[in-house]
């Protein structure tokens, strides 16, 4: 591995703790709660190694979510008791290699970069996650980097 990319890893890793297990992903185009986090991800983490971390959200998580994090009652508004069911039974633990397409969208619930010329990446693309981090009070939606490819 090249001096620079064992570097920015590090760098990295000082900087960003990545999405803590616990922590609820969102679609990134209509913010619709997808998955919990079964385990902590972290910044570098190949895409494929990924897959195993998330459970489907449950019906209690959305119901939760929507009590507690105002963004997401906002999104989910006009859904009712049965449009929760329905969700939770669509929704399906991602396998790796599988496309990260939203079931509610049908876009893409990750938001993906090409690096740019000053960045030191080895990969061709990274991808970015919207989480709620565990126990969110108020809205702190975050994102941060993980290695796609």
């Amino acid at each position: 591995m090249r001096a620079g990319m064992v570097a920015a890893i590090a760098a990295a890793q000082q900087e960003s703790e990545g999405y803590p297990k616990g922590s609820t992903v969102l679609c990134a185009q209509c913010f619709t709660p997808l998955f919990t986090l079964t385990r902590t991800i972290t910044p570098g983490e190949k895409a494929n190694r990924t897959a195993s971390a998330y459970r489907p959200v449950t019906v209690h998580d959305i119901r939760r979510l929507r009590r507690d994090v105002p963004g997401v009652a906002a999104a989910l508004k006009l859904w009712t008791s049965a449009d929760e069911i329905a969700h939770e039974a669509r929704l399906e633990a991602p396998a790796s290699g599988s496309p990260a397409v939203c079931p509610c969208c049908q876009k893409s619930f990750v938001q993906v970069f090409a690096p740019g010329a000053d960045e030191v990446i080895d990969q061709a693309y990274t991808w970015r996650l919207v989480t709620i981090p565990p126990l969110a009070g108020p809205l702190p939606v975050r994102s941060s980097e993980v290695q796609f490819g």
